[in-house]
């Protein structure tokens, strides 16, 4: 089992181009079969 893990804010920010680049790391990683393990910071 490969899992890539990916710390992020769930806000895909101010240019289109960092959300059209989200998905497609999104369908190539589940195309070679990993996992995607997700995590947002934590605001204090």
């Amino acid at each position: 089992m490969k899992r890539i893990c990916v710390f992020a804010g769930s806000n895909p920010g101010l240019h289109p181009d960092f959300e059209a680049a989200a998905q497609r790391l999104g369908n190539e990683l589940a195309t070679r079969g990993f996992e995607l393990v997700y995590g947002v910071p934590v605001s204090a």
